[in-house]
């Protein structure tokens, strides 16, 4: 899926919002969530994590949904769902598309990772890095606003 793809409106909220929700699928069949920083250059959202529970359940099921939302009050609301397809990478094997995404949010996230609250977290870290790719096949996004293209609609 291109960005021409996903309605312009989707396109946006992925631009602007800095955390995405993924969903899968782990081995006993049951719904996990993760919250991830992502970024999307169009015509993939690349995720930059550690092997952990959404790795390894991507690696087994790679059919995940991914969650954008934006606002705080109800009348300010905005959310899609991307239902796509996800592969995780060791970073030197990842393509180059989805290493200069994990370039791109390791640079927009810069002055948290040199927090204090982050280098603990670091610090005691041993499990090894992951690079995700999730490739978009569909998308649904709803709005309370009523605006005609931000209204629940699917592609």
């Amino acid at each position: 899926m291109t960005r021409n793809a996903l309605p312009s409106h989707v396109a946006a909220l992925l631009e602007e919002a800095s955390i995405v929700r993924v969903a899968t699928v782990a081995a006993d069949g049951s719904p996990a969530v993760a919250p991830f920083w992502f970024h999307f250059d169009g015509e993939r959202i690349v995720l930059d994590t550690l092997e952990n529970g959404t790795v390894r359940n991507i690696r087994s099921e790679p059919r995940v949904a991914a969650l954008v939302d934006l606002g705080a009050r109800f009348d300010e609301l905005r959310a899609a769902t991307i239902f796509g397809v996800a592969r995780a990478f060791d970073p030197e094997e990842a393509p180059a598309e989805v290493a200069d995404g994990v370039e791109a949010i390791r640079a927009e996230h810069a002055d948290e990772l040199t927090t204090p609250v982050f280098e603990y977290y670091a610090h005691g870290e041993t499990r090894a890095s992951v690079y995700v790719e999730i490739t978009p096949l569909r998308a649904q996004w709803w709005s309370p606003q009523g605006q005609p293209e931000l209204e629940r609609r699917r592609t």
